[in-house]
């Protein structure tokens, strides 16, 4: 029994290491700033700016503003999707903008060689939610971590700002729907 004890437990180990490791690719972290309930009018939700800081990251807000758009329109949240603010926004519509507050691609040798999360890539940034005429609804800052795992996986800047745009869509409806803004355990699992 001493052998096949051993042998359950180290196995049983392993199943936990390996179901931890595939759980997902990302974490993601909302911390709120400024969150009242949402007014129950908003139907229509257009992208605003979003800026980047360095000049190098500008070409990644294209990305974020695909994901953050095609996961409001797939979501079906909202009855109309904008990905430019309109000259005239609608009363009763909303304006979700940012800025992209970091960018780090981190590093394939350190993810090859040491895993455990060393080397992951990050990006981040913070958000506002505002109605027409400058009225903030809700602030809040976002970081997505990438776990692409302890393998040599090259960590591609344009996926992980698509995603993270995704994440921030995500955030926008869990707000639009009276939730907590930071997403539940089972969000990374899944």
């Amino acid at each position: 029994m001493g052998l096949i004890g051993s042998g359950c437990v180290r196995a049983g180990v392993l199943a936990g290491v390996v179901a931890f490791g595939a759980a997902g690719c990302s974490s993601t972290t909302v911390t709120p700033e400024e969150v009242p309930p949402p007014p129950e009018t908003e139907r229509t939700i257009s992208v605003g700016e979003i800026e980047a800081g360095p000049e190098r990251w500008k070409r990644l807000v294209r990305y974020f503003r695909n994901g953050l758009v095609r996961r409001l329109i797939e979501s079906e949240a909202f009855d109309t999707v904008h990905y430019l603010t309109p000259e005239s926004p609608l009363p009763g519509s909303i304006i979700v903008s940012g800025r992209i507050t970091d960018v780090d691609e981190g590093s394939e040798l350190a993810r090859f060689l040491v895993g455990f999360g060393i080397g992951n890539a990050e990006v981040a940034g913070r958000f506002e939610i505002a109605a027409p005429g400058s009225e903030s609804l809700a602030v809040f800052e976002q970081r997505q971590v990438s776990s692409v795992g302890g393998h040599w996986n090259p960590a591609y800047l344009e996926e992980r700002m698509e995603e993270f745009g995704e994440e921030t869509a995500l955030t926008v409806i869990r707000w639009r729907d009276g939730e907590d803004l930071e997403p539940s355990i089972w969000h990374d699992l899944w």
